[in-house]
């Protein structure tokens, strides 16, 4: 086996993994059984939002979405696949709510820049 297909086929069970979980907790909530689930706002533990939440926490000042990342990547415990578009999206709704600031709205190559209020 080459290094190559090794990544392959890890790709290939880590998405196959995360899709049984997802169908799973569809099943669960649908069969209502759910009752301890944290408010519909709140992100689940263990979730991309939650450990974007906690990089945003640890960040002081300014920051923007590749300040995010680094910070989700370097909690060795995030086992999270961590993609920039997932993370824009929920930096976005951060800012939404009001829990983050956009300081400069990003164009082209230049990032939006966030601040915590």
């Amino acid at each position: 086996m080459h290094q190559r297909e090794y990544d392959r086929l890890k790709k290939q069970i880590e998405g196959e993994y995360r899709d049984k979980l997802r169908a799973l907790d569809l099943v669960w909530k649908m069969a209502g059984k759910n009752s301890s689930a944290k408010p519909k706002g709140d992100p689940k533990e263990g979730s991309l939002a939650s450990f974007v939440r906690q990089a945003v926490e640890r960040i002081g000042g300014r920051f923007t979405l590749r300040d995010v990342v680094a910070g989700c990547e370097a909690d060795s415990s995030t086992d999270v696949e961590i993609r920039l578009p997932s993370v824009s999206g929920i930096l976005k709704r951060m800012a939404d709510q009001g829990a983050i600031k956009v300081v400069e709205q990003g164009s082209g190559r230049r990032p939006t820049i966030y601040t915590k209020p």
